[in-house]
C-alpha cells in the first residue's frame, strides 16, 4: 500500500511532542522520544539533557501483549496514547499521563474472529491532533472487517468514554466492494474531522471525509480533504 499524501498518515518510530518550557531558563523546547521494541519513553530538552526516561506500564492482565509502532502524545507534551497487542490481535487502548504516571483510561478490544481484518485509527495515524487542543479529550476508532466504531474520551473525567458513533448508524458511500474504515485526523471543538481509509483493493481511492459533532452525534460529509487519494497496490 503506498500512501499519495504521505505527511497525512505517517509510520513513526520516534513520537515528539515540541513544548515550550516557561520555567527553565535554558530550554527552548523539550521532546518525548518513543521506542518501539520495549515501550520506551525518553523526555530530552534543547542542551541534549535526558529528563524523565521509563517504560510504558502494561495494565493487569497485558502483560504479554505487545508495544505498537506508533503513540501519540497531546500537543502540552503531558499524555500519550498507546495500544497493545496479544498474538491472536486482541488488543487494550491505554491513555497515560506522562506527568503524573497515572493510566488516565483502558478500553479492551477483543479478538477478531478468524480471517477477519481487524485494527486501530493509531495504526494509521499518531499525532497530536487526536487529542483536543488542551489534552482533555481523544478520538480513536476500531474496526473488525466492515464493522467499526468511533469513539471520543473525556480524559479529565476519569478517562469516561462519552460518545461512539458505530457503522451500523450511518449511510456512507458505496466504496465498488471496497472495505473502509474512519480514522479521527484532528479536533475543532466538539467536532472531530475522520476520513475513511480502504483497506483492500486496488487502484486510486479518494478519502472521504466527514466531520462528527460528537456533543450531538451528527456525521456530515464534507470536503475538508478536497481531492485527497491514495493507491492501494
Amino acid at each position: 500500500m503506498r500512501f499519495r499524501f504521505p505527511l497525512l498518515f505517517i509510520t513513526i518510530v520516534l513520537c515528539l511532542s515540541w513544548i515550550p518550557i516557561s520555567h527553565a531558563q535554558d530550554d527552548i523546547w523539550r521532546g518525548w522520544l518513543y521506542e518501539e521494541t520495549e515501550g520506551r519513553m525518553t523526555l530530552i530538552n534543547s542542551e541534549q539533557a535526558v529528563l524523565d526516561n521509563f517504560i510504558l506500564p502494561k495494565p493487569a492482565g497485558f502483560e504479554t501483549y505487545n508495544y505498537p509502532y506508533n503513540v501519540a502524545v497531546s500537543r502540552n507534551g503531558e499524555r500519550v496514547a498507546y495500544v497493545l497487542t496479544s498474538l491472536d490481535e486482541a488488543r487494550v487502548l491505554v491513555v497515560y499521563h506522562l506527568m503524573n504516571k497515572n493510566i488516565m483510561t483502558q478500553y479492551d478490544l477483543s479478538a477478531p474472529s478468524e480471517g477477519t481484518y481487524s485494527g486501530v485509527s493509531l495504526s494509521f495515524i499518531a499525532q497530536p491532533e487526536v487529542f483536543s487542543a488542551d489534552g482533555r479529550f481523544f478520538a480513536f476508532s476500531y474496526f473488525y472487517g466492515e464493522n467499526w466504531a468511533l469513539l471520543v474520551f473525556d480524559l479529565d473525567n476519569n478517562g469516561a468514554l462519552i460518545q461512539s458513533l458505530t457503522s451500523n448508524a450511518v449511510n456512507l458511500p458505496t466504496y465498488q466492494g471496497v472495505t473502509i474504515a474512519p480514522v479521527p485526523v484532528f479536533f475543532d471543538l466538539n467536532t472531530v474531522h475522520v476520513v475513511f481509509a480502504p483497506l483492500g483493493g486496488d487502484g486510486y481511492y479518494t478519502l472521504d471525509s466527514f466531520e462528527w459533532d460528537y456533543l450531538f452525534n451528527t456525521f456530515t460529509q464534507t470536503n475538508i480533504f478536497r481531492g485527497l487519494t491514495y493507491d492501494i497496490e
